[in-house]
């Protein structure tokens, strides 16, 4: 699996580093980098946002409840 690796917008390299993220929606997310060319040692930000789905397995069918582990059940005295 490859790891995304922002390119630095003064060295336009690739030898950079995400510090820190913050995720706003499920769908954006602010990244705070560093550029680690010793000539260069910029600090930038990134926003990245997811735009559509290409494909998904997810069904809308609520998750299964594990046996043995019965949670949030409401009992009815009748």
């Amino acid at each position: 699996m490859s790891t995304y690796k922002p390119m630095c917008p003064q060295c336009h390299g690739v030898h950079t580093i995400i510090r820190t993220s913050r995720r706003t929606t499920p769908t954006f997310q602010t990244l705070y980098c560093d550029c680690l060319n010793e000539h260069c040692m910029t600090r930038f930000v990134v926003e990245s946002a997811t735009t559509h789905i290409i494909h998904s397995m997810f069904e809308d069918k609520p998750l299964p409840v594990k046996a043995g582990k019965q949670e949030n059940q409401l009992t009815l005295n009748i």
